[in-house]
Order: C-alpha cells, then sequence, then structure tokens
C-alpha cells in the first residue's frame, strides 16, 4: 500500500500498489510524473490519480535502488550488479548502460542536471555519466 496524506499527517489513506516485495526508490519531477523502483526490476509510473500506479519494467531483473530526474527530460536509474539505465519519456524503452567493471550495487545518483550524473555504490565506487 501507498499511504497519503493532504492534511500534513494528520489523516491517512491507503491506495492500491501494484504487485512488489520491496519498493527502495521514488522520484517525481511534478505531481504527475512519478516513478517507484525496487526489486527485482520493479519499475512503475504514476500521472494520473483516476488510473493510479502502471508496471513500467525496464526488461531487467536488477534491483533498482535510486532513480534521479532533475527536468523531466532523463530518468535516471542505478541498482544491483551495477545497474545504470535511463528513459527519455514514461512510455519509451529504458537503455541500460551499465559500467561493464561494476558488480556490485549502486545505491544513489545525484546530478547537476540531467546529463550529468552521478552514481555511488558499494566499495565507495563512484561513476560520472555526462
Amino acid at each position: 500500500f501507498i499511504y497519503h496524506s493532504t492534511d500534513g499527517g494528520l489523516n491517512w489513506t491507503s491506495e492500491v500498489f501494484p504487485q512488489s516485495d520491496y519498493i527502495y526508490t521514488i522520484w517525481g519531477y511534478d505531481p504527475t510524473s512519478i516513478f517507484a523502483g525496487g526489486e527485482g526490476g520493479a519499475l512503475f509510473y504514476y500521472h494520473d490519480p483516476l488510473s493510479g500506479w502502471e508496471n513500467r519494467p525496464p526488461g531487467v531483473k536488477n534491483d533498482v535502488r535510486s532513480l534521479f530526474g532533475p527536468d523531466g527530460a532523463l530518468l535516471h536509474a542505478s541498482g544491483s550488479d551495477g545497474l545504470v539505465m535511463h528513459i527519455g519519456s514514461p512510455h519509451s524503452d529504458w537503455i541500460v548502460r551499465s559500467p561493464p567493471m561494476c558488480k556490485g550495487t549502486l545505491y544513489g545518483l545525484w546530478g547537476r542536471g540531467s546529463r550529468d550524473i552521478f552514481t555511488v555504490g558499494a566499495g565507495g565506487i563512484v561513476f560520472h555519466l555526462q
């Protein structure tokens, strides 16, 4: 479930969420463009309160641990086994760009824009994508 409050946390309502054992990360660049990622390549997209969450699997089985898309132009994802990928629009295909030398989990993403991204992971590894 997803729990939602519109009054600063005084009252909560639940919302049905697509099946996934674990959701690790969530990112949104406006109220109708939100992604959530999790275990086994789980990725979900929220764009319309009437239709709720939509399953948007990336075609990989890696855990998705981090999402980042500062301006809505590109959304980046990182995760287990060195997963690095991006998507240009919510209904396009994910493009995988995993560094071949990385086999550990990448836990975080941050950038100065959608085409200047850093991802960090296990063992102190840092990748910079431009």
